[in-house]
């Protein structure tokens, strides 16, 4: 019964899919800063709707402004990036955008102006 145990922690260390890549990126608005364009934070989702392996957190607006933040925990693989600029508690920027985990420096995103539907 050990052993069975053991073997099942082992492969379940193994398993991939918990989220063993840190992806770096950064943002920007409209091609302003966090002060000029009046986000306050921003919301970082990665990933496929899953158990394990995403990323989904609201960070402040200056920890990605200007140099790239890491962001640790994604799942190897395609996935959906959507950033959204909060003023407050409302949306003021946004973007969405199909990534691939893996490559460590995923660069500058612009986020634009929020419409909504």
């Amino acid at each position: 019964m050990k052993r069975a145990l053991l073997l099942l922690l082992l492969v379940a260390c193994d398993d991939t899919s918990l989220g063993t890549e840190t992806v770096s990126l950064s943002w920007s608005f409209a091609g302003l800063g966090c002060d000029d364009s009046g986000v306050r934070t921003v919301h970082v989702f990665i990933g496929p709707l899953a158990p394990s392996g995403f990323y989904d957190q609201e960070l402040r607006c200056e920890a990605g402004e200007g140099k790239a933040v890491a962001l640790r925990g994604v799942a190897p693989g395609r996935h959906t990036l959507v950033l959204k600029g909060l003023a407050r508690d409302k949306v003021i920027y946004t973007l969405t955008e199909e990534i691939e985990v893996g490559t460590p420096e995923m660069g500058r995103f612009d986020l634009v102006p929020y419409a909504p539907p």
